[in-house]
């Protein structure tokens, strides 16, 4: 599979897998990786954070207690351990023996094969360079331009700003204002908003792309709902479901 550059696949309604296809396998494990490209995502969102020994892993949670069975912050847990646990049992036993990965593995996979929306979780320590060495794993594997960097955390996205000038960035909307989100976007020159489903309104599509900036909204798990807010203006919808509401999006 050929990667499609992000300035023609954002010329249409994007399919992005939520942790995957988490409604169909374990979120952010392999299998739930390679089930939102069997189904065909156009992009796949995963989220990332630091272990006690400052390696990236891909995993939502602060805690592991929910998907991996262990009551310990992932930030204050080594590796070693964490490559220990079953992170796909709390699903299905089907899923028995799924393994949180490592970012170098997941860029690894996805190396020519599909475009990726990483969102940042969790405090970064500092004076480790967290982010450079973020932004080197993702050059490394020749992935810089097929990679969307996402956080709530909007300080976050000004320190990979700082260090890379043109990576796509996606600015994560919780309750914040819209002049107040998209002037934060402005600065940081980024890619795309990402905003809770309920707060795409009539009008605002036309405020955020008279800047060229891309509207993506999550978590949209419903064919009608894709009809509803792609009128609207939306550009893109994370999906737990990305089979399920491909073939309902607009042409």
């Amino acid at each position: 599979m050929t990667l499609i550059p992000f300035k023609r696949l954002a010329q249409s309604n994007l399919i992005i897998g939520h942790r995957g296809a988490s409604g169909y396998a374990p979120e952010n494990t392999l299998a739930s990786f390679n089930e939102a490209v069997k189904r065909q995502a156009d992009m796949i969102e995963l989220d990332i954070q630091l272990t006690a020994d400052h390696h990236w892993v891909v995993i939502h949670d602060l805690n592991l207690k929910r998907t991996c069975g262990v009551s310990k912050k992932v930030r204050i847990t080594p590796l070693s351990l964490i490559k220990t646990l079953d992170a796909g049992s709390w699903f299905s036993a089907v899923f028995s023996g799924e393994r949180v990965l490592t970012l170098e593995e997941l860029l690894a996979w996805a190396k020519n094969k599909i475009n990726l929306n990483i969102e940042i979780k969790g405090k970064l320590p500092k004076r480790i360079g967290s982010i450079p060495t973020l932004l080197a794993k993702i050059s490394k594997n020749q992935m810089t331009k097929n990679v969307i960097l996402s956080s709530f955390n909007w300080k976050v996205l000004r320190e990979i700003r700082h260090f890379h000038r043109t990576i796509p960035i996606g600015i994560l909307v919780n309750r914040e204002p819209h002049f107040l989100y998209l002037r934060e976007a402005l600065d940081l020159k980024a890619f795309s908003i990402h905003l809770p489903k309920h707060r795409m309104k009539k009008g605002l599509s036309s405020k955020i792309h008279d800047h060229k900036l891309k509207i993506f909204l999550y978590t949209v798990n419903r064919a009608d709902e894709i009809k509803a807010y792609s009128a609207l203006g939306a550009d893109g919808f994370f999906s737990d479901y990305p089979g399920l509401i491909r073939y309902e999006r607009p042409i």
